[in-house]
């Protein structure tokens, strides 16, 4: 088993530090091969072009951001390794979305261990938003854009030391409250962004248009979670080329749809429409937020365009491994792991083999739809 961890320091109040340590000291020979380093923010795709090739798997420690900054790295491989997900952040939603969220809370490393060794490879789309930005889980334009932005303005300033985990992910989301009450006050329109012209298409189905007159705010979505553990429609496919389109002509709507889906799965609201492409015709650089962080969206000149950008192998664990195995919750994180656990990882050609035999069929079903 050749295994990276690449791991956010600064995620789960610096769980991600205590995390390396033990990895690095009590998961190393008896042919295991697994190393544990620091994601290098300042150049990720060096990091990952150098580190990455040849290895069985990538277990990507982090939250949402982390995550998504990761596989879109790894997507810029010619053969990409599987990756699987280790959420130590504050939202988790592709983790809540693949089932490796679930796992990380009944048993820590120990259960991610025994999940590694028993996921099967699927594939899962990346998209490209502009020239170079990429992202996995969703995307947003107008108030939603405006409201992270505002929070990773302030998250440093506002929030308490990093190791204090728990009041950080609060104080976050208190942020994000007070940022959706300052908008609604103030009564903004799409951030200035009434010039914009949105078209949506989808193949075999013509092309829906939009304009910033009509909707302060548009969120599309390839995954059913959505703002750190909300529910969205479970037609929402993280391997179909398609994504969910939901548009809100005011903020009120907005937060009646958050509010949904938070209650759970069976209240989740309805896309308005779905489709595999999106133009975005306005001349200058967008503010938008993409996987929680937030970004802007490049023009040619005329238009910028949020499309697929590849397909890349994720591992999946089994839907119901917690109660098969009975896993037992550790008391902390901290604790040491045992070092005789060493569960195979399913061989890089059989990945490959797999996620290939996946695309073909996402190809075919998406044909015939």
């Amino acid at each position: 088993m050749d295994c990276l961890f690449i791991i956010n320091p600064a995620s789960g109040g610096m769980e991600g530090q205590n995390i390396a340590d033990i990895l690095n000291r009590d998961f190393t020979g008896g042919g295991k091969n697994i190393q544990a380093v620091f994601l290098n923010r300042h150049n990720p795709v060096g990091q990952l072009t150098s580190l990455a090739p040849g290895k069985d798997l990538v277990v990507i420690g982090g939250g949402d951001g982390t995550v998504s900054l990761v596989a879109s790295c790894l997507s810029e491989l010619d053969s990409p390794p599987p990756f699987a997900i280790m959420p130590i952040g504050t939202g988790n939603d592709l983790a809540r979305n693949t089932g490796w969220f679930r796992i990380w809370q009944s048993g820590g490393l120990d259960a991610l261990f025994t999940a590694i060794s028993l996921s099967k490879a699927e594939s899962i789309d990346v998209w490209s938003a502009g020239k170079t930005n990429r992202f996995i889980c969703y995307a947003g334009i107008g108030i939603d854009a405006s409201i992270i932005d505002f929070i990773s303005r302030h998250r440093y300033t506002y929030t308490p030391p990093l190791r204090w985990h728990g009041a950080r992910r609060l104080m976050t989301r208190l942020l994000y409250i007070a940022a959706a009450f300052r908008f609604a006050v103030s009564g903004t329109k799409t951030h200035h962004n009434d010039s914009i012209k949105m078209e949506f298409f989808l193949k075999g189905q013509g092309i829906k248009s939009l304009d910033a007159s009509r909707a302060q705010m548009v969120v599309i979505a390839s995954i059913d979670r959505y703002g750190g553990g909300g529910h969205l429609s479970s037609k929402a496919n993280r391997s179909d080329g398609i994504f969910e389109v939901y548009a809100f002509h005011s903020l009120q709507r907005y937060i009646s749809f958050v509010l949904k889906s938070r209650i759970g799965s069976k209240f989740a609201p309805d896309p308005d429409f779905r489709a595999d492409k999106l133009d975005v015709y306005k001349k200058k650089k967008l503010l938008v937020q993409l996987d929680g962080e937030p970004a802007m969206l490049e023009s040619d000149g005329t238009k910028s365009s949020i499309c697929i950008h590849r397909a890349i192998p994720v591992l999946i664990p089994p839907d119901d491994l917690a109660a098969r195995q009975r896993i037992r919750k550790p008391s902390h994180a901290k604790r040491k792991v045992k070092a005789e656990v060493s569960p195979a990882i399913p061989g890089a050609a059989a990945i490959k083999h797999s996620t290939a035999q996946k695309q073909a069929g996402d190809q075919d079903n998406t044909q015939m739809s």
